[in-house]
């Protein structure tokens, strides 16, 4: 998991748009849509390699949603969850160009020969 707040927020939207569904079998049923706190944490751990507290968790998907990288709604699949969220275009948007800056700077510390 990243180290500071846009690392993390990072790790989360890319663990968002990467996540998946298995069955008990461990097959490859769908890409999840609308993800719960549960779900977001476990699918850092398959995506990113680790999860993070659920406090810090629960308070980065509230401040991703006030910034509009994220939907919010009450739960509809695990009624036991206080809520259940979705990446927005804008999220979406925003790893594009993450991705695009980490592609320019990749080779910043290669030597020219």
């Amino acid at each position: 998991m990243g180290v500071t707040p846009p690392e993390k927020a990072r790790n989360v939207l890319t663990a968002m748009i990467n996540g998946v569904k298995y069955d008990f079998h461990g097959n490859f049923s769908s890409s999840i849509e609308w993800y719960n706190l549960e779900d977001v944490n476990r699918t850092l751990r398959n995506v990113i390699g680790r999860g993070i507290d659920k406090a810090e968790l629960r308070t980065i998907l509230n401040k991703l949603v006030a910034r509009g990288l994220l939907e919010k709604r009450d739960p509809q699949d695990k009624t036991q969850s206080k809520a259940e969220y979705h990446i927005t275009e804008g999220g979406k948007d925003l790893l594009v160009q993450w991705e695009k800056m980490n592609e320019k700077l990749l080779d910043i510390n290669k030597k020219d020969v």
